[in-house]
Formats: structure tokens, sequence, C-alpha cells
């Protein structure tokens, strides 16, 4: 007897040990694949996830203060929470911190960027792009008052026919578009200035719009300044230089002009042309440049920003950075959606930046935090001393979506902020561990010396730092800073739902470990009843092969030839089915494990795309399926040769006894 005459003789019995075959190689790779995928999950869990702790806003408390005349108030106070790099270095130490990140803010050009403005807001406007260049010709003068108390200056409040705008915004030009040729105005002049701003007279203005300013008095004039028509404000003291009014810029102790006012009477071109203009030539060619100018965000871990760990913001064309990318500067960035959609620019584009660096006074840590927007990155104001770098290729790599883009919390930043790797960032970019040396000096009225720092907060906080933590260390994190009288209460953390996560998981381990432990039982016992039913039914058929004088080689490679080729084709049916139903179970497994996870963070973190990719990524790779089935038929050989060994030795009469 051969082995095709075994496997045809009884078809449907052959058929039946073949489908239990493949039914327990099947469940069996299932339950490998599934213990494999469980496993993965948690580490390419750890990947989709940033855990972070960032700094609060200063504290705050009020104090009694005692004045002069004796009478008791309450002020305000904010206790400093100034980081250094002595403080870093403890954090850096700790097990649960796995990087301390100190984000850098600068500034860059593009002829493309068309900045996005806020003045459709009712709670502000940007100081960085209000800048305007104008020619107009003084209709009206309403009246003065005095500035702000002082004796020494006072605001002269008109109103100009404007006849032509030089430069400006293109946000203003369309918000101005259906408006009329008239705005009103205000100059910050010194006494004996009256009457330099005349009726009828053209000008070639360099000021600021204010489009959100209402209820401004002038003398016995009350009127609301609709955000159609802003007004001129130069908001410093201003000087007369031969027939210009200059502003007069005397903060971080650099005391320099602006020009601010000069009569025209002639073009425009003229104007220009003429060599005694060229200030005004040249703050026109900055202003050009600072309305197409973006914050520069330079980071070592894009998510590590608050509002990315958030879901505040999402990259939503694209991709975010690549380690590589950090560590080489690679000249990539990523850009605001309602940005790059208003200056044309997509993803895989190529824009040439010139990066420089904005005035440290001028990022907004304000010395009235109460108000808000502290540490909101900025451009800051018009300064024609900026020295630009050198032009560079950026490929835009991404694009980003904020919730609010006009947020004025101390993480917010706005729509208006590009990210680039920090190594890539121009040299001097502000932020780091202090920024109390940043701050200006200057002298009081009483002779005194004062510094920023002595108004404002010099800790690094806000967008400008984060930690990152490890990720299922975030409650580790909490209660050393809870037993830290230095830190506590100065962190706000940040998980995106890993620990809720976690705990799924590991349910979903133990199930999938006790399934695979039963699939490996089963397994083993369709083994032996494969070897004492199926094998074993052939004794008889053995023992006449061995009576008419078969060998027991002959007799063996009958007996385990035939049980292999029934095991093989078993266990092939089986791989292949669970490669076919593989993906499913997968599917399954990952959506049931995200399934606890907040809902602010399971678009954001895990999107469909990475849902996807996690499936693909937490498979049990083809050739280790491929290996597992190698290695089952081995065993299964292994078990049936020496079975049929055992069996081949035995003399003909006890293989046909009962």
């Amino acid at each position: 007897m051969d082995i095709k005459i075994r496997l045809t003789r009884k078809p449907m019995t052959t058929a039946l040990w073949v489908i239990l075959t493949a039914a327990m190689a099947l469940l069996l790779s299932v339950g490998a694949a599934m213990l494999y995928s469980s496993g993965s999950l948690t580490s390419i869990l750890d990947g989709y996830h940033t855990s972070i702790a960032v700094r609060t806003d200063r504290w705050r408390s009020e104090e009694e203060m005692v004045l002069d005349n004796g009478v008791v108030v309450n002020d305000t106070v904010f206790e400093d929470k100034a980081f250094d790099e002595q403080d870093a270095a403890y954090f850096e130490s700790l097990d649960c911190v796995e990087e301390v990140y100190f984000h850098t803010m600068s500034a860059a050009y593009c002829p493309q960027f068309e900045p996005a403005m806020s003045a459709g807001r009712l709670d502000g406007f940007d100081d960085s792009y209000n800048n305007v260049m104008l020619v107009g010709e003084v209709t009206k003068l309403y009246g003065i008052e005095d500035l702000y108390s002082d004796d020494e200056c006072f605001n002269l409040y008109g109103e100009l026919h404007i006849e032509q705008m030089l430069s400006q915004n293109t946000e203003f030009t369309r918000r101005n578009a259906e408006s009329d040729e008239y705005l009103n105005f205000s100059f910050s002049l010194e006494n004996g200035m009256e009457d330099y701003i005349q009726i009828g007279q053209r000008y070639v203005l360099l000021g600021a719009y204010d489009p959100l300013s209402s209820g401004m008095i002038a003398q016995d004039y009350s009127f609301e300044v609709d955000i159609f028509h802003p007004w001129i404000h130069h908001h410093k003291f201003t000087e007369l230089v031969g027939d210009t009014i200059m502003y007069v810029h005397d903060y971080d102790d650099k005391i320099y002009g602006e020009p601010a006012v000069k009569p025209l009477d002639g073009t425009i071109a003229e104007f220009l042309a003429d060599p005694e203009n060229g200030a005004f030539a040249e703050a026109l060619e900055r202003l050009e440049k600072q309305n197409h100018s973006l914050v520069v965000m330079g980071t070592e871990n894009l998510e590590a920003i608050y509002g990315f760990t958030s879901n505040a913001a999402n990259i939503v064309q694209g991709r975010s950075f690549i380690r590589e990318e950090y560590d080489s500067g690679a000249r990539v960035c990523i850009l605001g959606e309602t940005v790059a959609n208003a200056s044309g620019i997509s993803v895989g584009d190529t824009i040439t930046l010139e990066q420089y660096l904005c005035e440290e006074n001028n990022i907004s840590v304000d010395d009235e935090p109460w108000d808000g927007k502290q540490n909101n990155p900025d451009i800051g104001r018009l300064n024609i001393r900026t020295e630009y770098g050198p032009a560079e290729e950026f490929t835009v790599v991404g694009l980003y979506r904020q919730r609010d883009e006009w947020g004025d919390s101390s993480y917010s930043f706005t729509p208006n902020t590009i990210f680039i790797p920090k190594a890539a960032q121009i040299d001097g970019a502000y932020g780091g561990p202090s920024r109390e040396e940043v701050f200006a000096t200057w002298v009081d009225d009483e002779g005194k010396t004062q510094t920023a720092s002595d108004l404002i907060c010099h800790g690094t906080f806000g967008i400008f730092f984060t930690m990152k933590l490890k990720n299922g260390k975030v409650g580790d994190f909490e209660d050393l800073m809870e037993a830290d009288e230095r830190f506590r209460g100065q962190f706000l953390t940040i998980d995106q739902g890993f620990g809720e996560v976690m705990e799924k998981l590991d349910a979903v381990n133990t199930s999938t470990g006790k399934l695979t432990a039963l699939s490996a039982a089963g397994w083993v016992l369709l083994m032996a009843l494969f070897v004492l039913l199926y094998q074993g039914s052939q004794r008889q058929n053995l023992g006449i092969m061995r009576a008419l004088g078969a060998n027991p080689r002959t007799a063996q490679r009958y007996l385990c030839g035939s049980g292999a080729v029934v095991a093989v084709l078993g266990i092939s049916i089986g791989t292949a089915l669970s490669a076919a139903v593989m993906n499913r179970v997968q599917s399954w497994l990952l959506a049931d494990a995200i399934a606890v996870m907040p809902s602010r963070y399971s678009i954001g973190v895990l999107s469909d795309e990475a849902v996807r990719v996690m499936v693909r990524e937490s498979q049990l790779p083809v050739w280790l399926l491929l290996l597992l089935a190698l290695a089952q038929m081995a065993l299964f050989g292994l078990v049936l040769l020496l079975h049929a060994r055992q069996m081949a030795r035995r003399s003909p009469r006890s293989l046909l006894s009962k």
C-alpha cells in the first residue's frame, strides 16, 4: 500500500483530519498574531502619544500696601517662577522626564506671505501688522488734550482724507475696499508743535491702524471709531527735526528715530526720490517686509508644543517633522493653513525665507499679564534697524489648523506662526532657561535704575517651554511635584489619553495571552489525537505490509509520509486562512483599545490614517507567520517520524494482534 492509496481510499476521513488540522493551525496563528499585535501596540501607541508637562501662569495673590497718605490698599502680586539651567538639569535627571525643550522664536520675511489679521475680533488687533504709510490731507482738527497727564506732550485729534496708501497689510486693503476715504487720526506731539498740523495741508505719514479703539474723547468732542475707519496714532513721544516729525524710540536703551510725518507739496515719487527723505524710503522698504513676515518658532519636537499635544492644533495636510530633520537642521517648515491659503502656498512648495531676530521687548510678555496674551508670540512693531539674514530655500512639508486661531493664553500662537527645526533657526533666537538677562534697564524719574524683570516674570513658561514625560509616567511626575514645595502647583500635565488606553491594552494583553495558551494547548491535543486516531488506524495495514516482506524503513516512510501530507496540507490551509482574517481581528483589537480614549484626542492623535498605519505596523509579519507554519510542520513531522519509527520496528504479529 502506498501513500496515495491511503489518502484516497477514505477521502472523507482524510478531509476531516485536514480540516481539523487547518482549524487548529488557524487558531494558533490568530492567537499568536493577536498576542504579537497587542504587545506591538503598546510600543506603537507610545510613539503616537506625547505626554508633556508645561508651566502654569504665575501665582497671583493679594497683598496689602500702605500708601504715603496712610491709606491701605490691596495690590495684585505675581510670584516669579524663574526657570534656570539648574532647574532644567534637575528635571532632566528625573526618571519620569524624557526631555526638556526650550522652543525659540525669531521671524522670517517671504514676499509670498500674507499674514492673517484679527482685526474683526472684539478684543484686540495685531501690533505686528497694523503699521501703514500713506499720503493724506488734513480736513478737520478736533482739538488737543494732555497726553497721560504729561505737561510736555499732548494728543492732537483730527481727520484725514486718504490720497494714497503706500503700504499696508492686505487684510486692511480688503477691509477698506468699500469704506470711505476718510479716517480719524491722533498724534502724540510735544508742546510748541501745535501749529505743525494744518488743515488743507498734505502729509506723508507713517503710523499705525488701531481699528478697535472707540469712545475717544478730545476736549468736548467724542466719537466712535468703527473697525472700517481706523485711526493713526504714534504712541511714543515725537520731536521735530527740520520739517519732519520723528517717532523717538527709547526702549531697551536704544534711542533712535523713525520718520512719522512730513509735509508733501509735490508727488510722492519725487518725495521718495529726494535723498533728504531717505528715512521714509527706507521705512517704506522695511514696512513692506514687515507686512510679509511671520513668527518663526524653532522646535526640537513639534508634538511636544502644548497646542499640538492638546489637539488645539493639528497637521491637516502633509506631515510633521522627522527626527533626521530635527537633528540635521533641514530647511523644512510647517505653515498655518489660513496663511498658506491666503498666500497661495501648498505642501511641497519651496519658499524663500530671510530670517531675522525680533526685538526682545516686543515679545508679548505683558507687564499687565492679567490682560492675557502672555508669551503669545508675534514679530513686534516695525523696526527699521532690523538686520535680515541670507535668503534660504525651505520646503513646506505640512499645514496645521487650530481650533481657536486667536487664543490669548500663555500657550497660544496665532496662524501667523511658522514652525521649523530648531537647528535650522537663525542664531540668537529668543528663548531659553531664563529671560532675566534679555530685558531692558532704564533710569526712572527719581534716578533709580529699573529693569523689566522688576515688573514682569522672567521665568520661561507658556509656549516657550515644554517637558516631555515618559508615557505612563505622568502620575509619577505629578506626585514628585506635589511633594516638592519649589514646584508645587506650577505644572499642567497631559498624556493624550495614553494611560486610559494602556489600561485597556493590559486587559487585552491578558486575554490574548490566555487565548494563545489555549490555542497552543488545543494544537498539542489535536496532534496527540492525530497520532493516536488517524495514524493509529494504520496499525493493521502496517502489519500486513511487514508480513508481506516490507522492511521497517518502507513501513516507516509510508506511515510518516501519509500523515505528514495531511498535516502539511492542513497547516498550510490554516495559515493561509489566518492571513486573510488577521487584518480584521487586529482592526477589532485596535478599535477596542482606542474606544476608551477621550474624544478630544481620538481625532488628532489617532486619525483614520494613523489607525490604518498602526494596524499595518502591528500585524504579525508574513515571515513570522511562515516561520510559525514551518515550526508547526517541523514539530508535527518530528512527532510523526518518532511514532512511525516506533510502529515500523514492531513485529507483524504484534501489529496484527488486537
